[in-house]
């Protein structure tokens, strides 16, 4: 059985996913048992619901690309090594400063320069342009997700399970940054539909065609250039799956695997060679040792913890779909053996255990498992139409914990960064008014119907309630707490009391690359020593923003050089969230001393 494909607003219940129709009785059961039944031919999407969902998709995640600052540390460092090919030339070392980094492969950082070259100049120092491709891959995504949907569940599953997926708070936050995840996940993704296609083989379709297999190992190599083995993995741990639910492996076949890895590799190889020969391997042993190997046994920057995490952290980096799946998860293990639900189960399940034994856990690791869990979920509330309290006894039993910490998340997201304005730069800000205003709208709207309705009429506006809880603040309300963006603040305030036009700046014990990404390459960070360096070999036109611990330092390292250090009346105070650390910073100019 399958959730209804009728009318998106009213779906017909049904208790399980779409699978093909039985066939008539055969006098030979056991031949019937050996050759599954043709499947039905899969669903599409309608134009209309791909139109809606690019529009939807557009919209949720634009909020807050141009007005939000660079983040550090990650987002900062791949702008920042994006930036220094565009000044450099070098497009196969990948540098931060005059430090090499090697922890991802280069692709991300010429998708990055790509976009800004094609738009607007290295100068500009844009930060929008480097979110550019997180921006466009997590739309592409989405509307993949609704793809594959239709392909399992069927037209109307697809369609909302897209739509949660662009709702959950992870996937938005990964749109709106200049890294590796979305654009990783959409590899992945690309990926997975050729799987399936694949994977259909094993019910009696006919194998993929080339351009199937084509399009799947283009996806593994560009997936290895993005974020080095995590796309192979996550697809080879879902295949792996998949042949233990079936206990056959020859479906597999049907992807050209030997001309397939050629393509991969013909894709990925070429860099990997020039990286290993420009670095000395030096590339290999940082990414595969230090920074791969590291993390799944140490916890690494902090961010250790043990099995369990992920499960906890989906209440915030699924929400608001994640009150949604709790109500699934009954519907979800009644129906774990249908093929549609077994294909999103094999997607999620090896790679989120594999993540939850990794000892370092960050909130996005398990972004690869969003698009299934959106399905799965989509597919429970079709199947769902009843409110709470006609439903089973194991949904009426989760309904409402799940549901109060369902709200306070939102109201959490809602009132936040008003009251961060508020607290930390003790100022009112009245565009937050309405803001919040309708978060809480929205808030109180959604309740209102998850009470009264089946919960699918309320899911079908999660993009609009994760616009209006979070996203709203991201456009009007964040980029307006100047405590938490010190690098703007070192940035204006530099170009305001700059002495020359081809100054340098100069800050201690600030670490943060978002300020060298905002001024120039050659700002030093954090190091009395290396700024007493630079200005005792000559320079003579800099603007320095240090606390009165560094200042002293600096100045006893100068001792008798040329150079006077101006106090200005432009301090800069914050919280470095990077490290937790509240910092005040004078600023000084350098001038040369007199005779």
């Amino acid at each position: 059985m399958t959730p209804s494909e009728t009318e998106a607003d009213t779906p017909e219940p049904q208790p399980a996913p779409e699978t093909p129709a039985e066939p008539p009785a055969d006098p030979e059961p056991a031949a019937a048992a050996e050759t599954p039944p043709p499947p039905s031919p899969p669903q599409h999407l309608a134009f209309w619901q791909l139109a809606i969902l690019l529009i939807v998709a557009a919209v949720v995640f634009w909020p807050g690309q141009m007005t939000v600052p660079p983040v550090d540390r990650d987002e900062s460092r791949y702008a920042q090594a994006a930036t220094q090919m565009l000044e450099t030339g070098d497009f196969i070392d990948i540098r931060l400063q005059d430090s090499p980094r090697h922890l991802q492969p280069a692709g991300i950082y010429w998708l990055q320069a790509a976009a800004v070259a094609a738009i607007s100049d290295v100068e500009a120092r844009e930060i929008w342009l480097y979110r550019l491709p997180s921006y466009l891959a997590a739309i592409v995504v989405v509307l993949l997700t609704g793809v594959l949907g239709a392909r399992l569940f069927g037209r109307s599953v697809g369609f909302l399970g897209a739509l949660l997926l662009a709702s959950t708070v992870v996937l938005g936050v990964e749109a709106r940054l200049a890294k590796t995840d979305a654009v990783l996940l959409l590899t992945i993704m690309v990926a997975l539909l050729a799987l399936h296609r694949a994977y259909q083989a094993r019910q009696g379709a006919a194998p993929p065609g080339w351009g199937w297999a084509i399009a799947f190992w283009v996806a593994i190599g560009v997936g290895s250039m993005i974020k080095g083995p995590m796309n192979p993995l996550v697809i080879g741990l879902t295949a792996a799956m998949l042949c233990i639910f079936e206990r056959r492996v020859r479906w597999l076949l049907g992807l050209k695997p030997l001309v397939g890895i050629a393509i991969a590799l013909a894709i990925a190889l070429p860099w990997y060679v020039a990286i290993y020969f420009e670095s000395s391997g030096a590339f290999f042993q940082s990414s595969a040792g230090t920074n791969l190997l590291g993390k799944v046994f140490t916890g690494q920057q902090s961010h250790g913890f043990p099995p369990g995490y992920y499960i906890l952290v989906a209440n915030l980096t699924f929400w608001p779909a994640s009150l949604a799946l709790v109500l699934g998860l009954p519907w979800i293990w009644r129906n774990r053996r249908e093929p549609a639900v077994r294909f999103c189960l094999a997607v999620i399940l090896p790679t989120w255990v594999m993540f939850e034994l990794i000892v370092t856990k960050l909130p996005h690791y398990t972004l690869p498992t969003f698009p299934a869990l959106a399905l799965l979920t989509a597919a429970a509330l079709s199947a769902l139409d009843v409110p709470y309290r006609a439903a089973g006894r194991w949904q009426r039993v989760l309904f409402w914990p799940f549901l109060v910490a369902w709200v306070a998340i939102g109201l959490t997201l809602t009132v936040g960064p008003f009251l961060l304005v508020s607290i930390m730069d003790l100022e009112f800000l009245w565009i937050g008014l309405p803001v919040v205003a309708t978060g809480i709208a929205v808030l109180v709207l959604s309740v209102r119907s998850l009470l009264r309705a089946p919960p699918i009429r309320a899911f079908r506006y999660a993009p609009a309630i994760t616009l209006a809880a979070l996203w709203l603040n991201g456009q009007f309300v964040l980029p307006e707490v100047d405590s938490i963006w010190i690098n703007r603040q070192v940035a204006e305030a530099a170009a305001e009391l700059a002495p020359c036009p081809d100054y340098r700046v100069m800050t201690a014990p600030l670490d943060l690359e978002s300020v060298v990404f905002l001024t120039r390459t050659d700002t030093v960070l954090e190091h009395p020593d290396q700024i007493a360096e630079a200005l005792q070999a000559g320079v003579t036109c800099a603007v320095l923003f240090l606390e009165e611990p560094q200042e002293t330092e600096v100045r006893a390292l100068l001792g008798d050089a040329p150079v006077t250090l101006v106090p200005a009346d432009r301090p800069i105070t914050g919280f470095n969230f990077s490290n937790g650390r509240f910092v005040n910073l004078n600023a000084f100019v350098v001038e040369p001393s007199a005779g």
